[in-house]
């Protein structure tokens, strides 16, 4: 058996190390960082509803950002399931013309959204 002396500065909001046989190691969303997913979701489907408009495309945003949502609201996100949803409203987002919605603005949304589940 070792010992090891471990120094992790800064601000750790959420660290998982696991050493040894046997040993396992996990994260999951924290209370900040899952409060933000969750009211820039919200955002998101609100600016979408601000369109008036109910193209597939948006219909089809519109219940992936509300499947992350529900994802991020769970007991256990996976956060891999929530990048796969954000990555299909990009897709999306890359094939919609900007004369039916503001596609940079959306883009923005899914990138801040990305920016609070990427410290899952």
């Amino acid at each position: 058996m070792s010992d090891y002396n471990l120094f992790v500065g800064g601000d750790v909001t959420n660290s998982s190390i696991a050493q040894g046989a046997g040993a396992t190691a996990g994260s999951s969303i924290v209370g900040e960082n899952r409060q933000r997913a969750a009211l820039l979701l919200d955002d998101f489907i609100a600016t979408l509803a601000s369109y008036g408009d109910e193209s597939s495309a948006v219909r089809d945003m519109r219940s992936l950002a509300e499947s992350a949502k529900r994802e991020v609201a769970a007991d256990r996100p996976d956060k891999g399931r929530i990048e796969s949803l954000l990555n299909g409203i990009r897709a999306i987002l890359s094939t919609t013309s900007s004369a039916i919605l503001r596609v940079a603005e959306l883009a923005n949304a899914i990138d801040s959204i990305r920016g609070a589940v990427g410290h899952l």
